[in-house]
């Protein structure tokens, strides 16, 4: 449900934080087997690159342009394969998805500890990591006064609902 699910992500900068979210982004996952370790997934999830939006419209066209590369890379894919307990039954379980994460046309596997609740039909799934954007081929934004730190916490709040 992209209309209650949200993509958001901190830069830590010199002057001060650069904040950004999004909630153009659409999916699906499905379960391929159960097992002892976890449950195996299948799916995707797609993230318009070019909805970020910082409250700047010049840091905005420079993220595009430069940082995403959206023309080249209009989509960041996150593509799951497994998702196993890191703790012990609760009403909220601890859990932690594994899987390929594309951005600019760079994939890493990433492991992304997460809490997972029921409501009703609905499975919310909340989770944060912490990505070193250079590993995605992300050019360094920073500039003779302006630092920024080498990884953005990245956090993610998806509302997945049954297919009919």
């Amino acid at each position: 449900d992209a209309a209650k699910s949200e993509i958001s992500w901190v830069l830590d900068a010199s002057l001060r934080a650069v904040r950004s979210q999004t909630r153009e982004l659409s999916g699906t996952a499905r379960v391929l087997e159960a097992g002892e370790d976890g449950l195996r997934l299948e799916g995707q999830l797609e993230i318009d690159a070019g909805s970020f939006e910082t409250g700047s419209s010049r840091r905005d066209r420079t993220l595009r342009e430069q940082s995403l590369a959206t023309g080249e890379h209009p989509r960041i894919v996150f593509a799951p394969r497994r998702i196993f307990r890191t703790s012990g039954w609760s009403e909220d379980e601890a859990l932690a998805i594994e899987g390929d994460l594309s951005i600019r046309g760079v994939t890493q596997p990433v492991l992304i500890p997460v809490i997972l609740t029921r409501r009703g039909e609905r499975l919310v799934v909340d989770g944060t990591t912490r990505l070193q954007w250079a590993d995605y081929g992300v050019p360094d934004p920073s500039s003779f006064l302006y630092r920024v730190r080498p990884e953005v916490q990245v956090t993610a709040h998806l509302e997945l609902v049954p297919r009919p």
